[in-house]
């Protein structure tokens, strides 16, 4: 994903379009299944396919945009099966193993949730899912559910808190 939030004026980095085309590069080597490389963004990637940003879970200065993933019509624009990963991650082996799993979701667990340094149980920098899994997690995030998600203790949270708080501890995870 790659969008402009003009209310973050001075951030230490920016990600463009180089890094998506580093990141399409690392998935090309490193997973060797049948896949397409899409990437969800607010304006043209130069010679990556891209995907309408939905605007709807943007809150200036948070990354709640992510949850766009859990629309119940993303399908039509990713896929059926849909392996997301951050612009910033580095691949550095065969991520197959990764994709090669049944289970409707799969996230990468926080180990800093156990060490009671994080209220996230969950981290999503990468997400497998099946298209359609779990929509209340994009469909209940509206401007009421935020305003209350933000009281929680510690002061409010992202994307990760709000699915940690949302799915079962049991949910198939990577460590």
């Amino acid at each position: 994903m790659i969008w402009s939030d003009p209310n973050v004026p001075g951030k230490d980095y920016t990600l463009g379009n180089e890094h998506v085309r580093v990141l399409k590069n690392m998935v090309w080597r490193n997973l060797h299944v049948p896949h397409k490389f899409r990437c969800i963004a607010d304006g043209r990637v130069g010679g990556i396919s891209t995907v309408p940003f939905d605007p709807r879970t943007h809150r200036p200065q948070t990354r709640f945009a992510k949850l766009q993933l859990f629309r119940k019509d993303i399908a039509h624009y990713l896929g059926e099966r849909i392996l997301y990963l951050d612009l910033d991650a580095v691949i550095v082996d065969d991520i197959t193993p990764l994709v090669d799993r049944t289970e409707d979701l799969v996230l990468w667990r926080n180990p800093r949730f156990d060490e009671g340094l994080t209220p996230s149980r969950y981290n999503t920098s990468m997400i497998l899912l099946t298209a359609g899994v779990r929509p209340d997690l994009y469909d209940d995030f509206d401007e009421d559910a935020y305003a209350e998600f933000e009281t929680l203790p510690p002061k409010g949270g992202t994307d990760q808190r709000w699915v940690s708080d949302r799915v079962s501890p049991r949910t198939p995870y990577w460590q």
